[in-house]
């Protein structure tokens, strides 16, 4: 910015010397001369124009000046305004998950009692009693239940761990009750773990990047139907990718490109900050992968994420 208002004061300055130079050396100057009674030589007459000329490109040149910085400094404010907004959304953000994680963690302690008392009296009940079948449904009801916090648990506290060799289809599967949660009753959520393979990333991000991809997609979808389908697939350069497709309004091809610009969003104001598709492609990139948007011409948008296959050690 100073090197901006350097620049805009040495080109005034060179503006009020044309402008002097002009001035003396027009035939103007015989209509001033006239003009003064006094009849002074011309080099007075020249002078006194001169100055005069010097004052009005020096109120001209200040008043532009002083607009240009007033603009630059409401453009600031607004930014720091905005910036204040986000981080403020932020840290609410921030609190929501630590009240989550642990309200998750409280909760799993009081399944556990639970688990261990169903596990040992189904033990001591003989095969095909009626009660051994209710302890069973119990069991799995509460060991989903377990599941269910501890995935919560572990998305509201990711820890920075170093990336991890994991199974793609089961994490995925592993992760579907928590992606269930964060669309609406009305949508249809779809898993096709087909394709299968090895992946390398930290697990934390991953649960991340899928829900904030569904969310956004279930955030796109009509009120009263919707379908999402989250996918495998064999991606180039890659040994597996996955694929979440939706059949929403789509997305322009403005929107695209603007699509991971931070702060970019096409929801109403107080709905989204757009960091959601910025911070997924950071996580992505950080862990070797890519990400890709498209909106066929039938509607809905397609996102491909690139995942990185397992480093093949060369020890």
């Amino acid at each position: 910015m100073k090197r901006q208002n350097w620049l805009f004061l040495i080109s005034t300055v060179l503006l009020f010397a044309v402008l002097s130079v002009l001035l003396v050396s027009i035939d103007d100057f015989d209509q001033l001369y006239r003009l003064s009674r006094e009849h002074e030589d011309w080099k007075l007459d020249e002078f006194v124009a001169a100055f005069f000329a010097a004052i009005f490109v020096s109120i001209v040149g200040l008043s532009i000046f002083s607009l240009r910085n007033t603009r630059q400094l409401r453009n600031e404010m607004n930014l720091r305004a905005t910036y204040e907004e986000e981080a403020a959304a932020t840290r609410h953000l921030q609190s929501l998950g630590t009240l989550s994680g642990g309200l998750a963690h409280s909760a799993n302690n009081y399944l556990q009692p639970i688990m261990t008392l169903s596990r040992l009296t189904r033990d001591e009940l003989p095969a095909g009693s009626e009660h051994r079948e209710n302890l069973e449904r119990i069991l799995h009801a509460a060991t989903g239940a377990s599941d269910l916090f501890q995935n919560v648990l572990s998305y509201s506290h990711p820890e920075s761990k170093a990336p991890e060799i994991f199974n793609a289809r089961t994490a995925l599967e592993k992760l579907a009750p928590l992606l269930q949660l964060a669309v609406k009753k009305t949508t249809t959520l779809r898993l096709v773990t087909d394709v299968d393979g090895q992946i390398q990333m930290n697990p934390s991000s991953f649960a991340d990047i899928l829900l904030a991809l569904v969310g956004n997609a279930n955030d796109a979808l009509p009120e009263n139907h919707g379908e999402i389908c989250v996918e495998t697939f064999h991606a180039e350069d890659s040994n597996v990718g996955i694929r979440i497709r939706d059949n929403g309004k789509g997305m322009t091809k403005e929107e695209i490109e603007r699509a991971f610009d931070p702060f970019y969003t096409t929801k109403p104001v107080g709905e989204g900050t757009g960091l959601g598709l910025s911070i997924v492609r950071n996580l992505l990139e950080r862990h070797g992968g890519s990400i890709a948007l498209a909106s066929p011409p039938a509607g809905g948008t397609i996102v491909e994420l690139k995942l990185q296959p397992p480093m093949v050690s060369s020890f």
